[in-house]
């Protein structure tokens, strides 16, 4: 054999091993990828398990929905972080682009409230539906602000015949007023303005002072004492 065929060989080989090299190093980082992949997904659904399993029971509907929000934009920003850890850079992009889309979205709504006469009535008839198209926007914003305002109106009609069903019926358990004294004094329960001329105290007036009630009837007693004398 040659040396021209010996060189031709040893190439030969060494291409050969460098290929057997090249696939055996596509595998493991194909391995790698995908066990990258496997753990960032699974991070994040643990992510998503905890904020369920933790979420706090707020009271108020605004607060809820207020803290609603701001958790999904968490879990997107959280979501990227994840992702690009893991050297996915499109999914990570794709989780930043998916919570400026929300925090876009909730700037609309307020925009949407703030001219609204229904105020925030008028976003949640909006958000029942479906996402609409730009051209079908409008009229979609317009619809739910016909519904807002007729809630609203019921809402309020609603809360005015409460109010006069509770009026009513406190008035008609009303205790009756009592009054105290005798015949010649009829002193309510009621506190009157300013002094009493007689007494100079306040709280009632002359014609119903308790101490010159006291002396009207000592003077009662009196006379009749010096008419039985007599």
């Amino acid at each position: 054999m040659d040396a021209e065929a010996v060189t031709a060989a040893i190439e030969l080989n060494k291409q050969s091993i460098l290929n057997a090299v090249s696939v055996m190093m596509d595998q493991k980082l194909g391995d790698l990828k995908r066990a990258n992949e496997d753990l960032a997904e699974k991070q994040v659904q643990q992510l998503k398990k905890m904020k369920s399993d933790s979420a706090p029971k707020i009271k108020r509907k605004a607060y809820q929905d207020q803290f609603d929000f701001t958790q999904q934009v968490k879990e997107k920003l959280v979501e990227a972080k994840t992702e690009a850890q893991a050297g996915k850079t499109e999914r990570a992009l794709q989780a930043l682009a998916e919570g400026e889309e929300l925090i876009s979205f909730r700037q609309k709504c307020i925009l949407m409230a703030d001219k609204s006469e229904a105020g925030w009535l008028t976003v949640e008839e909006y958000k029942k539906n479906e996402l609409a198209d730009n051209s079908d926007d409008e009229k979609r914003m317009f619809k739910a602000e016909m519904r807002a305002k007729k809630a609203k109106k019921e809402n309020e009609e609603k809360r005015r015949k409460t109010g006069q069903a509770k009026r009513s019926f406190d008035k008609s358990f009303q205790p009756p007023v009592r009054f105290y004294g005798n015949a010649t004094s009829s002193v309510t329960s009621a506190k009157k303005p300013g002094n009493c001329f007689a007494c100079g105290e306040e709280g009632h007036w002359r014609g119903t002072c308790p101490k010159l009630s006291g002396f009207r009837q000592r003077g009662q007693q009196f006379d009749t004492m010096s008419s039985k004398k007599l």
